[in-house]
């Protein structure tokens, strides 16, 4: 098999994909406590179709709206800013959100031929440089996953319809993007973190990690630049709130607000967003 792959000896030396690709495995152990436990050890590319497909699946719980009504009111907490923020309760941690995204994965996959809902939207993003792209030789990178790839699965993968490929100049400057400009680039979103702290909604205190960039005017319906004045952080149950309960976000002088509804607040007092920024050193 490992010949077949390589197309050379097994004893000679193999290619990091090879590698992976053989160490792959699922080790299924029944434990004491009538758990079961699975160890799952995957290569690059299958490991960026798991993250893809169960990252999908949990950003869809997190868009649903998991409060009561009585829970929409502003609260008598304060962020650290002085303002009355609100809060959203999900029950489940995220490690079991994943679980459960895993589950319906397989159980949808044993009963039908269509996948969920949120798998049909997602995508894999490759990047790679034109040389790679035209002479398949180097590497190319999946978001999410460390390990890189070798340019000729990317060239192969790029094939693929829920593949985006994004190919990058010796600078590192995107050339080509396999779908309209729609995406928050890598540069803006350290930026929108470093501006924003986490989810920007007042009384969030989600990390960056957890968080996806948004176009506050949506760059298709209103023709919303993609960029850091039309940008904010946030997770997707604030998502989700700010846009049900009919919030206005604006950006002024790098600062993020939000305006509540009058059936919120009848004088749509403005409330800063983010969290503010560590004191910079000063020098002696």
């Amino acid at each position: 098999m490992l010949s077949t792959w390589t197309g050379s000896s097994p004893t000679k030396k193999c290619s990091s994909a090879a590698v992976h690709w053989c160490a792959r495995s699922l080790v299924r152990t029944v434990l004491p406590n009538g758990m079961k436990r699975y160890v799952l050890e995957a290569d690059p590319v299958s490991a960026a179709f798991f993250d893809t497909a169960i990252d999908a699946l949990v950003g869809a719980e997190l868009r649903k709206p998991r409060f009561e009504p009585t829970e929409t009111a502003p609260s008598t907490d304060e962020d650290e800013c002085g303002e009355p923020h609100l809060q959203l309760v999900e029950t489940r941690t995220i490690q079991q959100m994943c679980f459960d995204a895993f589950v319906e994965i397989v159980r949808h996959g044993l009963s039908c031929t269509q996948g969920p809902g949120p798998l049909n939207h997602t995508t894999v993003i490759v990047r790679m440089t034109l040389q790679s792209l035209l002479d398949g030789l180097g590497e190319a990178h999946l978001d999410g996953i460390e390990q890189p790839i070798s340019a000729g699965t990317a060239r192969r993968m790029a094939a693929d319809a829920h593949i985006i490929p994004m190919v990058l100049g010796g600078d590192s400057e995107v050339l080509d993007f396999g779908v309209g400009r729609r995406l928050f680039s890598r540069a803006q979103k350290l930026a929108l973190a470093e501006r924003d702290g986490g989810c920007a909604t007042p009384g969030c205190n989600r990390p960056p990690s957890y968080t996806q960039a948004h176009h506050i005017l949506w760059w298709k319906a209103h023709g919303g630049p993609t960029d850091l004045t039309n940008g904010v952080l946030q997770c997707g149950p604030c998502h989700h709130r700010i846009h049900e309960e009919g919030w206005d976000v604006v950006v002024t002088h790098n600062v993020v607000w939000f305006i509540p509804p009058t059936s919120i607040d009848p004088n749509r007092r403005p409330h800063r967003g983010g969290r503010p920024p560590a004191p910079r050193p000063t020098g002696r």
